[in-house]
């Protein structure tokens, strides 16, 4: 589901609280509660490794430095709302071949990682956005390349709630307390750091069998009494 999507539930207090990737903007905070950060995340592209190594791009400046990959992000989201207000040199650049290029935004994360993997050597394509989809989505692909360094910003993610929700003192009171047991970094290490199956990418899987599986996003389930 595209991040746009829950907000008019949320706003509308049709919905308790959204949870998802959801960055804390100051854009946000105007017209619902965010939560206190689950983690800090960074803004990563990710694209196919043969198509990173083939062309030498390692880091989102890389990325931005050259014409021969085309690249997008979230319609509406806010990714590309950091884009197109940033007043980074590099960042600009980067969201003025967006702006230019009317193909460049997806609806979904989906769509968006669809769009990578079904990219080929004469058209490449990378999806940029936060890294905990991202990096999650590309754990254990030897196809995928994940793009990250240079001065990537800081990005928090917090779950979010209608204003003067009953909840909001609560949910950060369980955020905090998960925080300080260490619940979300062995969460966290478990989505991210510990392989489905060991792959070793620098040989060559046997014929038929690739490295192929679902892509699918993190949860997190808070218990609320």
């Amino acid at each position: 589901m595209a991040e746009n999507f829950r907000w008019p539930y949320v706003v509308c207090q049709e919905a308790d609280i959204a949870v998802g990737p959801l960055t804390v903007t100051s854009s946000r905070e105007r017209v619902v509660d965010q939560s206190k950060p689950l983690w800090v995340d960074r803004i990563v592209a990710v694209m196919k490794r043969r198509h990173a190594s083939q062309l030498e791009i390692h880091t989102l400046d890389d990325l931005a430095s050259q014409s021969a990959v085309r690249f997008g992000v979230l319609e509406s989201g806010a990714t590309e709302d950091f884009f197109r207000t940033t007043i980074h040199r590099v960042y600009s650049r980067m969201w003025g071949q967006m702006y230019r290029d009317d193909d460049s935004r997806v609806r979904t994360v989906e769509e968006g990682l669809q769009r990578v993997m079904s990219s080929t050597d004469k058209r490449p394509w990378a999806f940029i956005g936060e890294s905990s989809m991202l990096d999650y989505a590309a754990r254990g692909r030897c196809d995928l390349e994940v793009l990250a360094g240079g001065p990537s910003p800081i990005r928090p993610l917090g779950l979010t709630l209608p204003l003067r929700s009953e909840l909001y003192v609560r949910i950060n009171l369980l955020i905090l307390q998960f925080r300080e047991q260490g619940i979300l970094h062995r969460a966290r290490a478990n989505w991210f750091y510990t392989p489905l199956n060991p792959i070793n990418c620098d040989v060559e899987p046997p014929p038929g069998t690739g490295t192929k599986r679902s892509l699918v996003a993190p949860g997190i389930s808070l218990n609320i009494h």
